[in-house]
């Protein structure tokens, strides 16, 4: 049964193909605001097809236990208005992920975000047991900062060149928080 997580406004539903139509709506009437802060996603990604195929990929990296993307909505509602996304995610000693976020242009500085990850973060502490979040973010993205530091994440250097934005090689700050309770 897919994972349905609840805070006090949302829901975060764990991503599945019968979201193809409602992710591919989200990207097009977002893609202007989110443009600049991840990769060049192509043409394709943009297309209901190409967010069958990307949600069947996210399907089997959760079923691999490699990844858990969730998708948000507002209570109620049947319309997405972000996403967090927890990726590379590693066993062993390392017990760690990777993190990513969006969130609908219409629905920022609304502490939507903050509420989603919150909840999320606590999934992947305290039932998942990870031990460390990581979320690589471009030093000029002030609002992203923001969110993460509310929740306590620690700056960890910059990582020069770290990801190609837009065919720009961007410096990353890796924003960290540690689970002292594993």
């Amino acid at each position: 049964m897919p994972l349905i997580l609840e805070t006090e406004r949302l829901l975060l539903k764990q991503a599945s193909t019968k979201f193809a139509a409602l992710t591919q709506e989200f990207h097009l009437r977002n893609r202007e605001h989110l443009d600049g802060w991840g990769p060049d996603y192509g043409e394709d990604f943009f297309t209901l097809e190409g967010q069958y195929r990307r949600l069947r990929t996210v399907m089997q990296a959760t079923r691999a236990a490699h990844r858990l993307e969730l998708w948000l909505f507002k209570k109620e509602e049947k319309v997405v208005i972000g996403k967090v996304n927890f990726f590379d995610i590693r066993r062993a000693a390392l017990q760690s992920c990777v993190l990513g976020y969006q969130m609908a242009a219409e629905e920022t500085n609304k502490g939507y975000i903050t509420e989603a990850l919150a909840e999320a973060i606590r999934h992947m502490f305290e039932v998942q047991k990870l031990h460390r979040i990581e979320a690589n973010i471009m030093p000029g993205n002030a609002r992203s900062l923001r969110v993460v530091e509310k929740l306590g994440f620690q700056p960890e250097g910059i990582r020069k060149k770290y990801l190609k934005i837009n065919g720009v090689w961007e410096d990353h700050i890796p924003m960290v928080l540690i689970n002292d309770g594993v």
